[in-house]
């Protein structure tokens, strides 16, 4: 995995003793940055009908050398938006492994929607996490709405 920087920090750590004397140590902190191994990338339909189920996909892709467990990816809609199975587990995501989610959902109303895909998982037993979103329009009469809302067609 390649290294982006290194950031060194300078901090004065503060300890206050049983006596009521506060007592200065001075020291640095080293931190390593990497990029982020676990990457997501959802995509929609750009323009939707209100009631009618279509899919949104995301891509799940383990960068690193080092496999991913406990992989888990949930799609976040408002509330006009229906997803089926919102949450969805991948469990162990292999090095330099790629893997597509679906979910199947539906627009209960009109109107430009914004939907994000969250992936989590671990790698070397730390938690690590990434997230994209998407926008949809949805569209249709109020008539059509009424009638998939009542019957779920």
């Amino acid at each position: 995995m390649k290294i982006l920087g290194v950031i060194a920090i300078s901090l004065l750590l503060f300890v206050a003793a049983g006596t009521g004397v506060v007592h200065a140590q001075s020291g640095v902190v080293t931190a390593t940055v990497r990029p982020n191994p676990l990457k997501i990338s959802v995509s929609a339909p750009g323009s939707v009908v209100v009631g009618q189920w279509f899919d949104i996909s995301a891509d799940v892709a383990n960068l690193s050398n080092d496999p991913i467990t406990q992989t888990i990816v949930k799609l976040n809609s408002p509330p006009e938006i229906k997803v089926k199975a919102a949450r969805k587990k991948i469990g162990n995501l292999a090095a330099h492994q790629t893997t597509t989610v679906i979910w199947q959902v539906k627009a209960i109303a009109a109107g430009n929607f914004v939907i994000t895909a969250e992936a989590s998982g671990k790698l070397l037993g730390e938690p690590i996490s990434s997230s994209d979103s998407t926008t949809i329009t949805s569209t249709g009469s109020l008539g059509a709405f009424l009638l998939r809302l009542i019957f779920d067609v």
